[in-house]
């Protein structure tokens, strides 16, 4: 087979050497460059060589469709082919698979549907010509044909009528400029890309999300494919060529192969070498740019939206359940086993201490303590302290300040960690242990202010302070009020009196640490301020 062509010629014969390599089909295909007057002598002289057919790009296939002896109606519509079959007895065979590849690779490579959408193809010369009635097929609701002589242009619409009428689709010839309207879907079909310039239409036919697409191959398609993506990648898919030619015995005997896959731009084959390498075998003559199509991204937000509804949804029937049902365990807890479990190198083994009480059964000493201590402003608040958080982002600011200045100050000095403060409420310590993980972050803080707002709604502040105080950590495997007063002064949570509730309290920041220094000059302090605010304190 041969690829003639009066330009530059591109990889054709290449590709389709390997298309015939897949195909396990005994191939040669190589190029001939042919004089523009000289198409139909250099056919019937590569004919008597003993050549099988031959594959015709532009601006031979009104001349190809014309030298054919035997066309196929896709042929006989567009007056233009695109592969001759040369047979022993003389005649030639034609047929035009420009049409079928263009819809197949616009509909499943880039995922856009043409049915019911708005067409503006560029060109009347071969190649629109080849895909007019192939794309008239999908029941557009309008192909718009421009062209520099829109004479050329009607003539070409005025052919396709019937087709038009038969799938109730509009078509129209129109000068390249002004054309009226935008489109879904701009493919250039006209010979400004064998320049490498740019579209010969403006930019307003480019709708919003729109497909542009050129039937020219590689750095050819560049011009126009540059000028769609200025329109913005949030805006137009941009896609040069096909690569979807399925395989397909014609009824002249011509075939054409799909490879099983497809190569990206970025990965687009230097020579056929390396390409073996790069891309194993997986090969098209498609180079895209760009974003994904309109389709695609609303596809994936739609799934994002999805997932996050269904999470919240859960998390509603979490809380709505822990009205009645007590929390078996805290997303927490979990975490903290599973470090146990995975920290002990003589086998697993899990130090737990935890036994659920009733609100009724905690001391009041030990709700003042952890109210004064955690967030005194509990039973007056919904859920999220903001005066709370407005004044600990001030504060963590001015800190923040002061640690630069003295590192400005004494570069060689150690920087001081800074001591972050949140202004988390008890209803949000709850949100974050009971459902959420320890992650610092906006996401997961958004999410926490979520929570506590919902636990507000549903429970009440009594039960909120129940759950809290049978489930926050008090040690090394130790949660609850009930496991705290027998860990540390072997007694029941009912009968701690304030100094020890407001040691309790105390420790909660980090229970670990006061675990293992009881005695410490800051634990001892805090514990007396917090026995002075105890009798101040208001319980739900």
């Amino acid at each position: 087979m041969r690829d003639g062509q009066p330009h530059r010629p591109q990889p054709l014969p290449w590709i389709h050497t390997r298309f015939a390599e897949l195909t396990g089909e005994p191939l040669s295909y190589t190029r001939a460059l042919v004089a523009v007057d000289g198409f139909a002598q250099a056919v019937r002289a590569f004919a008597a060589e003993g050549g099988k057919g031959c594959n015709i790009t532009v601006p031979f296939k009104l001349e190809a469709a014309a030298l054919a002896t035997g066309k196929s109606e896709r042929v006989i519509l567009a007056g233009a082919a695109n592969t001759l079959v040369l047979h022993a007895d003389g005649r030639i065979s034609a047929d035009n698979t420009d049409g079928l590849g263009i819809v197949a690779d616009i509909t499943r490579n880039a995922g856009v549907e043409i049915t019911g959408r708005d067409v503006l193809l560029i060109g009347a010369g071969g190649a629109a010509a080849g895909v007019l009635g192939p794309l008239l097929r999908q029941r557009p609701r309008r192909i718009v044909i421009a062209n520099r002589t829109v004479e050329k242009a009607q003539a070409l619409a005025d052919s396709h009528a019937a087709i038009a009428a038969e799938v109730a689709s509009e078509l129209a010839a129109s000068a390249l400029e002004p054309i009226a309207g935008d489109f879904d879907i701009v493919i250039n079909g006209s010979a400004s890309s064998l320049a490498g310039a740019a579209s010969p239409v403006a930019h307003r036919v480019l709708r919003k999300g729109a497909l542009a697409y050129d039937m020219m191959y590689g750095e050819k398609a560049q011009g126009f494919l540059h000028w769609a993506a200025s329109h913005g990648p949030w805006r137009v898919t941009v896609l040069a060529c096909w690569s979807n030619r399925q395989r397909n015995r014609l009824p002249c005997g011509a075939a054409c192969a799909r490879p099983p896959g497809r190569c990206c731009a970025s990965c687009a084959p230097k020579s056929p070498r390396a390409a073996d390498r790069r891309c194993h075998y997986r090969r098209c003559n498609c180079a895209r740019i760009g974003t994904m199509s309109l389709k695609a991204i609303t596809r994936w937000l739609a799934l994002v939206v999805l997932a996050f509804v269904a999470l919240q949804l859960f998390f509603v029937l979490r809380v709505a359940l822990m009205v009645v049902v007590d929390p078996e365990s805290t997303t927490f807890q979990r975490s903290q086993a599973w470090q146990q479990l995975t920290a002990t190198t003589g086998g697993p083994a899990l130090h737990w201490r935890q036994e659920w009480v009733p609100y009724a059964q905690i001391s009041d000493s030990l709700k003042r303590a952890v109210v004064a201590a955690e967030d005194d402003g509990f039973v007056n608040h919904e859920g999220v302290d903001w005066t709370a958080i407005e004044k600990n982002w001030d504060r963590n600011n001015r800190m923040q300040e002061l640690a630069e200045k003295r590192m400005a100050a004494n570069p060689k000095a150690a920087p001081r960690a800074i001591r972050i403060r949140g202004g988390s409420t008890i209803t949000q310590q709850l949100a974050k242990n009971l459902l959420l993980s320890g992650e610092r972050s906006m996401l997961r803080k958004g999410q926490e202010l979520v929570l506590a707002m919902l636990l507000e709604q549903f429970l009440s502040k009594q039960r909120i302070l129940e759950i809290y105080l049978n489930n926050v950590e008090w040690g090394d495997g130790v949660f609850g009020a009930q496991a705290a007063a027998r860990r540390y002064y072997n007694k029941n949570a009912n009968q701690l009196g304030s100094a020890e509730a407001a040691r309790l309290a105390v420790m909660l920041p980090a229970p670990k640490r006061f675990e293992k220094q009881p005695q410490s000059a800051y634990l001892n302090g805090r514990t007396r301020v917090i026995m002075g605010r105890m009798n101040r304190t208001e319980l739900p």
